[in-house]
């Protein structure tokens, strides 16, 4: 992520340490700054980073021991924090991958991955938001099938857009989910012809229309 003032920060996987590392370069600068994010069990894979405008950070991440999705942040000058995002109560766990975007109110947003107990490819799509400093709140956007990996999460014109892998229904497509709390979603999917292939991300992008960058193959 490169914000307004030129800095750039990437959160990645330390697979030596199963750890969340962050690292950071000041504008005009060419040495890197390093800190661990997490270091709970094995964690970090799939993380997704943003930087609001007071320049504190916000990453989602899965944590591979406990089958969650776990959110850090960290103010300017202060310490990581770090917590659960995904709600497990109801017997699914939580898969990587997760994408992560912020409104203007601070408010965090993250799309993620979530399978349906032991079965073998029974994913779902899921959806939390945290209000700036406060608790979480989770709802289930697409029911566990064969949907809901590689997603990307966007944000406006008031909507929360979130992209991702369907599989569940005949010929694999791009689905976009469209809503805003409380979670009513409206699914777009005709639009979006062709196979889907694992490994790509799908970014909805905004102006007056929804557009989406997909990978097809025949």
């Amino acid at each position: 992520v490169v914000p307004a003032d030129g800095s750039v920060h990437i959160s990645y996987y330390d697979d030596s340490n199963d750890d969340l590392k962050y690292a950071a370069r000041a504008p005009e600068q060419t040495s890197w700054t390093v800190e661990t994010a997490d270091n709970w069990h094995r964690v970090g894979k799939f993380s997704s980073l943003a930087v609001d405008v007071d320049g504190n950070v916000h990453i989602s991440y899965h944590d591979y021991t406990n089958s969650d999705i776990r959110y850090a942040s960290k103010p300017v000058g202060g310490s990581w924090f770090t917590e659960k995002v995904g709600d497990t109560s109801m017997g699914y766990k939580d898969e990587g991958p997760s994408s992560l975007a912020l409104d203007a109110d601070g408010n965090v947003h993250v799309s993620y991955t979530s399978s349906g107990g032991e079965i073998i490819f029974n994913y779902g799509l899921s959806y939390a938001v945290k209000e700036a400093w406060g608790a979480w709140s989770t709802v289930p956007v697409d029911t566990p099938g064969v949907c809901g990996q590689y997603n990307s999460i966007a944000l406006g014109s008031g909507n929360v857009y979130i992209s991702y892998y369907q599989g569940t229904d005949p010929g694999r497509s791009v689905e976009c989910a469209i809503g805003e709390l409380p979670w009513a979603p409206t699914f777009l999917n005709a639009p979006l012809n062709g196979l889907v292939t694992n490994g790509y991300e799908h970014s909805p992008q905004f102006d007056e229309e929804v557009e989406i960058t997909y990978h097809y193959t025949d």
